[in-house]
């Protein structure tokens, strides 16, 4: 913030007595009944841990050895999650999963112990599966046309973040290696919906609304000798070969 500055805060004295549990503003007395009264003043969050006593004292190598081992747990623990709370239909782009370490934070326990503590947060870039299958049919099948498109095994997909890359800007280059196989996709209930009641002998016309997902399809009706489809969805079967 322009005009600003961070600055550490002393207590007066030792003891409890300028712990606060909210923030506190401060001014300059000097400049009361002056403009600058209002516009000079200083913001600090809660103030804790002050007091007059013992407490026990932990080493500089045992604080660096717990910071270290409890980072490691948290990492750990971080990238376990990352995996497993991606929303469906994502992957997370390798390499830009970032974690950040807050202080440690020591306080007295009980038996004249210490109990430290250390927070974690993580961030990563994740991307949809089925826009990275429509970037590699915009750059790689000629006469797409931005139908819904998705990779049949995303591991047979390298890709990793371009040393280009602005993330600033919210967008994101990804660089991208591989076999994959694409497929076309189309909404099973959609045509179910298109089919209901119609003439069988709109069949062709119908699916080929759903083209390129579907290139080839057959009608069966039963009885044979009825012409139409069925009018409830929950009697039409759509069956996909594999």
């Amino acid at each position: 913030t322009p005009g600003s500055v961070s600055a550490t805060l002393y207590a007066d004295s030792p003891g409890d007595t300028y712990n606060r549990s909210g923030s506190t503003t401060f001014t300059i007395p000097g400049f009361k009944n002056d403009p600058r009264y209002t516009k000079f003043s200083a913001v600090a969050p809660a103030i804790t841990n002050g007091f007059v006593g013992t407490e026990p004292a932990v080493a500089s190598a045992d604080l660096t050895k717990a910071r270290t081992q409890l980072e490691q747990t948290l990492e750990q623990e971080l990238r376990s999650a990352a995996a497993t709370t991606i929303p469906e239909g994502y992957v997370t782009i390798p390499g830009t999963l970032e974690i950040r370490f807050g202080d440690l934070v020591q306080a007295a326990g009980e038996g004249n112990t210490a109990t430290l503590t250390l927070s974690a947060s993580a961030r990563a870039n994740i991307v949809r599966e089925n826009d990275l299958a429509a970037a590699l049919a915009r750059a790689t099948i000629e006469g797409y046309n931005g139908e819904a498109i998705s990779i049949q095994d995303i591991s047979d997909l390298t890709f990793a973040l371009a040393s280009t890359s602005k993330p600033i800007d919210n967008t994101a280059t990804i660089t991208m290696s591989g076999s994959p196989t694409l497929v076309w996709v189309y909404d099973p209930n959609a045509l179910e919906e298109a089919l209901i009641g119609k003439d069988k002998n709109s069949f062709q016309q119908i699916v080929g609304a759903f083209a390129p997902a579907i290139t080839k399809a057959d009608a069966s009706i039963r009885p044979f000798w009825s012409g139409t489809f069925p009018t409830d969805a929950q009697r039409i079967e759509i069956v996909t070969a594999k």
